[in-house]
């Protein structure tokens, strides 16, 4: 993660055709979303933003949430000419993406440290200079590269944006040139937020093609430059997780967590699913001990799911990934079916809750209602038990339940 500061999640049905992931990389200032394969069950549609999270007052004028990543946006009074103009030039459009191949486990050696995001050092948008064209031409720079329609493209942009502005960091706090305001080497203070956002950007693209370590080089230059931000420390949390480095990324995402005031509901999802690979790896040990160890980190699990749901009561990924998680700890299946249900009735063509719910009815002796529902379930991965197992990450319970219907189902 981070995402990605944020866009609103919005109600929206999961996608038909279920990516594996369910942890997309947030853009800085939008960056593409990309998904990692940790059993993660989360995918949302960016919306447009502005990149800042704080109240903009200029002589007591308006005020916009722009990082109100986990709730439904308050309207708000309509900002100035002048604000509109610097906050569109930092506002992400919303782009309409099919869900993106989901990414194997990567393999990465770079050390990341760890970081404390020091929002408050978040510059004010409205201090920077609306008329100056190099911030113009950063911002089309910016828009561009997201509307790449390749990846290689992406990539190329996003160098071209690093290149072009990342000598104006220099120019950060330096004097004014009285001759020429816009020169190359006035002062640039807006410089900071766009190299970082291309860093970020361009780090999410190298994951996608599997460099997970230049990804990390990238996210950590993103990191650098804007200590503020929290997307580049959510996403770089993703590829962490993606990478098998658990601890990391869960550091990452607590990190994230304390930054925001535990209000964003994507690190708690996060969090979730790295406790649920946590448990698994615990559980395929086979031994007793590690059995209930592993209950218990289903129930942290759970519960840091269920906080992401309560921030985000549209997030349909996370409210499946609680009932999972429950299922697995043994605690409560009926809890965990009314869930699934519900999530069925809302979004009827959600495979995965749908799959799920079909595994705990099997589980309870419900056959016939839980062929039923198999029967509904399109995504063709869902019949395949390894896939669920090494891809999907379902815990251990739920894949035993799946392969006890899929035989029988093969048998008649």
């Amino acid at each position: 993660m981070p995402v990605s500061l944020f866009f609103p999640i919005v109600t929206t049905p999961p996608p038909k055709m279920m990516p594996i992931s369910q942890t997309p990389l947030r853009r800085h200032a939008a960056h593409r979303p990309i998904q990692n394969i940790a059993g993660h069950r989360a995918l949302r549609t960016p919306t447009p933003r502005a990149i800042l999270d704080r109240e903009i007052q200029k002589a007591g004028a308006e005020r916009a949430d722009a990082m109100q990543s986990t709730t439904t946006p308050v309207a708000a009074p309509p900002p100035s000419r002048r604000a509109a103009l610097l906050l569109s030039l930092f506002a992400a459009a919303a782009v309409a993406t099919a869900p993106p191949k989901a990414l194997a486990f990567l393999s990465s050696s770079r050390a990341v440290s760890a970081v404390s995001i020091l929002p408050g050092l978040r510059p004010d948008p409205l201090s920077y200079d609306a008329n100056d064209p190099r911030l113009r031409e950063a911002a089309n720079a910016l828009q561009l590269a997201l509307n790449a329609e390749s990846l290689g493209e992406e990539e190329r942009l996003w160098t071209e944006v690093i290149s072009r502005f990342e000598p104006f960091l220099k120019n950060v706090s330096s004097p004014a040139d009285s001759q020429d305001p816009y020169s190359d080497s006035a002062p640039a203070p807006w410089a900071p937020e766009i190299v970082s956002r291309a860093y970020g950007n361009r780090g999410n693209a190298r994951v996608r093609a599997g460099r997970a370590d230049e990804a990390l080089k990238d996210l950590d230059r993103a990191i650098e430059l804007a200590p503020w931000a929290v997307d580049p420390v959510l996403n770089r949390g993703v590829v962490l997780e993606n990478s098998g480095r658990l601890e990391e990324a869960a550091r990452d995402y607590r990190a994230v967590i304390e930054a925001t005031g535990g209000k964003d509901a994507s690190p708690f999802n996060n969090l979730g699913n790295v406790f649920i690979l946590e448990a698994t790896k615990l559980e395929a040990t086979g031994k007793e001990e590690d059995a209930k160890k592993a209950r218990q980190i289903y129930r942290e699990a759970a519960a840091s799911f269920g906080k992401a749901v309560a921030l985000a009561p549209s997030f349909s990924f996370a409210a499946a990934n609680r009932a999972v998680a429950l299922f697995a700890a043994g605690d409560d299946d009926a809890a965990a079916l009314k869930e699934l249900k519900r999530l069925n009735r809302r979004f009827p063509n959600f495979d995965e809750a749908r799959a799920a719910a079909a595994g705990i009815l099997w589980s309870s002796g419900e056959r016939a209602e839980a062929e039923g529902e198999w029967s509904r379930v399109d995504d063709p991965r869902y019949k395949d038990t390894k896939w669920l197992k090494d891809e999907r990450h379902w815990p251990p319970r739920l894949v035993e339940a799946a392969t006890a219907l899929l035989e029988v189902r093969a048998v008649r």
